[in-house]
């Protein structure tokens, strides 16, 4: 849903999650820093990834939008 509502109003994205390689978070990690006019604007950035040292410094703003579970 998130991609296809960021995709229709034209703004670049990578996405990192839980899914992907090493060398694939690299990449998107990459690209979302670079500061080419072309890069991209959008982070989607999965809470679920977390756990690698990632931190967020290039971002400006951050919306949570992860669904959080409780089975407690």
């Amino acid at each position: 849903m998130h991609v296809f509502v960021i995709r229709n109003n034209g703004f670049h994205f990578v996405r990192l999650d839980g899914t992907m390689t090493s060398k694939q978070r690299s990449a998107a990690i990459e690209a979302f820093s670079d500061t080419d006019s072309h890069s991209p604007a959008v982070f989607l950035l999965s809470l679920k990834a977390g756990g690698v040292g990632i931190n967020l410094t290039a971002a400006c703003r951050m919306f949570f939008m992860d669904p959080v579970s409780s089975s407690g």
